[in-house]
């Protein structure tokens, strides 16, 4: 009713500045709300003040490893950057008495530890103190489930398409190389 009013007995441009006015304060309180949210739950200033967060960080370091792990081509020597900052993020999350049972943990000291293998295996001589820095690391934590690049055949990912959704869902894999065309 009031809305009426004001759009009726006011002019025009004096309702046009009103109305930006309002939406102005509108967006500005959306974009206070957004960015505290987003200080809040992003790794934006890379804190790494939660168990969450270094967590979070050693994931997506550990992805950019197994990716390159997974190269038909691999090359000897790649990510050491990334490497070493993995190695770091291990370090702190085991200096800050988090879970050492972790799932994600481990998995990261798993790809740690296949990286160092294959380099060794390669005898590559580009950079042993990263190499031995991972051994140092995995060594300090003790028994460490090995993991392992698979190879499967096209048949085996199909096998399980028909079944169950729980036998379906826990056949699956994530695959990173493939030979031939991939059909969309």
């Amino acid at each position: 009713m009031i809305k009426k009013f004001i759009k009726k007995n006011l002019p025009q441009t004096l309702v046009t500045k009103f109305i930006s006015y309002r939406q102005k304060k509108n967006e500005f309180k959306y974009f206070q709300r957004d960015r505290s949210k987003f200080y809040d739950y992003s790794n934006y200033l890379m804190t790494n003040d939660s168990q969450i967060k270094l967590t979070a960080k050693i994931a997506q370091e550990c992805h950019v490893v197994e990716k390159g792990l997974t190269m038909p081509e691999m090359r000897p020597g790649f990510g050491i950057g990334t490497v070493q900052n993995l190695i770091n993020l291990c370090d702190n999350y085991i200096d800050r008495n988090y879970n050492l049972n972790e799932e994600l943990f481990l998995h990261s000291l798993n790809v740690l530890n296949e990286y160092r293998s294959v380099h060794v295996n390669l005898k590559y001589e580009g950079n042993k103190n990263l190499l031995r820095q991972i051994e140092i690391l995995t060594e300090n934590i003790g028994y460490i489930p090995i993991s392992k690049q698979v190879e499967i055949t096209k048949e085996d990912y199909y096998q399980y398409c028909k079944s169950s959704f729980d036998k379906f869902s826990e056949s699956r894999k994530s695959v990173r190389n493939f030979e031939g065309k991939i059909k969309t």
